[in-house]
């Protein structure tokens, strides 16, 4: 008998089935819904939580009804997965079911607040270190934008404003500033030799214009080279600002790739 016959599940329409744990409750004296979930599933949840075994526990805990615990869990085992330098196989196996169930939790406005939107942006970090692993820097400098974690317009006031809100993050977005930072500027850095060696294609170099576009609103398209050094320069602003926050070794390689671009 299979996981989900037992303690039931979802199906692809967003509709619960029960599963032979459950229909059989009477027989262990549970009385309702509640007390499954409360003696059955959450018991379970935990116990695979203790063992390591979070994809299961975060399907237990949703099964539930805990929403709020499973964004918790994810948020900490992404946050795990985003510190290590190349992704095992239990990491790749979490993140499908983490995009599924934070998209339906999005529509069905469930367990909103700083976990799920720390879920949401350590995603995004994911995807843009899959970017850079298959050549896609520029993709990757985009995706890192969208999660308005570093400020890099080259505007002063708002960096350092952005700077000051760091405290306010959620504790693992800020326990992964040293892997996303340096995540950010190797996509630039990436960027920049690409345009270097003029190995970008027309359609791509439009493209990168456009991803460089200056301010907030991208409405501005200025030359590569140009967009690319107020980028990496905004960076270690923002990054010389919370400079006690990360290792010196970090804070090194930062700098050493913002004089690469600038060369």
């Amino acid at each position: 008998m299979g996981w989900e016959e037992l303690v039931g599940g979802y199906r692809t329409d967003g509709t619960r089935f029960s599963g032979a744990i459950e229909q059989g409750a009477s027989l262990l004296q549970l009385k309702d819904s509640k007390q499954f979930n409360e003696q059955i599933l959450v018991r379970a949840a935990k116990h695979s939580e203790e063992n390591d075994r979070i994809t299961e526990a975060i399907k237990l805990y949703n099964l539930a009804g805990d929403y709020s615990t499973v964004v918790a869990c994810l948020a900490q085992a992404l946050s795990n997965t985003i510190s290590r330098p190349s992704p095992e196989e239990k990491d790749r196996a979490l993140e499908q079911p983490a995009v599924d169930i934070i998209r339906h939790y999005e529509r069905m406005n469930r367990a909103a607040g700083k976990d799920r939107e720390a879920v949401v942006r350590l995603l995004r970090i994911r995807e843009a270190k899959d970017q850079i692993a298959t050549g896609k820097p520029e993709v990757a400098i985009d995706i890192m934008e969208s999660t308005e974690l570093i400020p890099l317009s080259g505007d002063v006031a708002k960096i350092t404003r952005r700077a000051e809100e760091f405290k306010d993050l959620h504790e693992a977005l800020q326990r992964n500033m040293q892997a996303y930072l340096p995540l950010t500027m190797e996509a630039l850095a990436g960027v920049h030799q690409k345009v270097k060696s003029s190995v970008i294609p027309d359609a791509t170099r439009q493209m990168v214009s456009t991803v460089f576009a200056t301010g907030e609103g991208r409405t501005d398209v200025c030359l590569d080279a140009y967009c690319l050094r107020r980028k990496s320069r905004s960076l270690m602003i923002f990054a010389g600002i919370l400079k006690y926050r990360m290792s010196p070794d970090i804070y090194s390689y930062l700098a050493r790739l913002d004089v690469e671009i600038a060369l």
